[in-house]
């Protein structure tokens, strides 16, 4: 039975397939958020040799509230995403980026190797400061689609931050540093380019073309 057309998504993580078993893929350890957040040592030892060795892990959100609020407001953002995504281009175009990350990219914007060939994303980054600061405060106007659920975008980005500061003060205190050397240089309040990235990868136009979404990169900082 076709869906009509409101309830129709292309968010529909229940339907992708299983990872293919023939990509090679690398080890990393899976930290469990819940058991940083109670104080286990050994996963706190563990979370720094992951950070040592490979520099990159997976973190367990179940069991907790902060990793349960990041979990849901993920799906949650998803979804938000479509209906911004939805809006005609001209309307996306008055929240195009510039001289900042903030803002909507179209598909095509940027070029993904020496050949030229234009990436196939959708990007739309929202500012953290602009979500957790009243209205009037705001650096740049939004979507309605994304002022209408800015409480959820502002649970989503305080939790990730506090995530991100249990991880901090375990590596400081495993190094002999002062906690507050760490959380000094990341406090939340702080204007940054830290930012929620929402991203779609619309269907090629032709078979043919590559499926390149964004230039190779590094990211950046904490």
């Amino acid at each position: 039975m076709p869906h009509k057309e409101e309830d129709y998504t292309e968010f529909t993580p229940d339907l992708y397939p299983p990872f293919p078993d023939d990509v090679p893929t690398v080890d990393l350890q899976t930290i469990s958020l819940s058991k940083l957040l109670g104080g286990d040592a050994a996963e706190q030892y563990r979370v720094f040799e992951a950070c040592v060795g490979r520099g990159f892990f997976y973190l367990a959100l179940e069991g907790c509230d902060a990793g349960e609020t990041i979990l849901r407001g993920a799906d949650q953002i998803a979804l938000t995403g479509e209906r911004v995504f939805k809006l005609p281009l001209e309307e996306k175009a008055k929240y195009k980026m510039a001289k900042s990350l903030f803002g909507y990219k179209h598909a095509g914007a940027t070029r993904t190797d020496k050949a030229g060939t234009p990436d196939t994303a959708e990007f739309f980054n929202v500012s953290k400061n602009d979500m957790i600061v009243p209205d009037e405060r705001m650096s740049r106007p939004w979507p309605a689609e994304v002022l209408n659920v800015k409480p959820l975008f502002a649970s989503y980005v305080k939790s990730a931050h506090s995530v991100g500061m249990t991880v901090l003060d375990i590596i400081a205190e495993k190094l002999g540093v002062d906690p507050s050397e760490f959380r000094s240089r990341h406090r939340i309040e702080e204007p940054s380019g830290d930012h929620v990235r929402i991203t779609r990868g619309p269907p090629r136009e032709k078979e043919e073309m590559p499926e390149i979404q964004t230039p190779s990169h590094t990211d950046f900082g904490t």
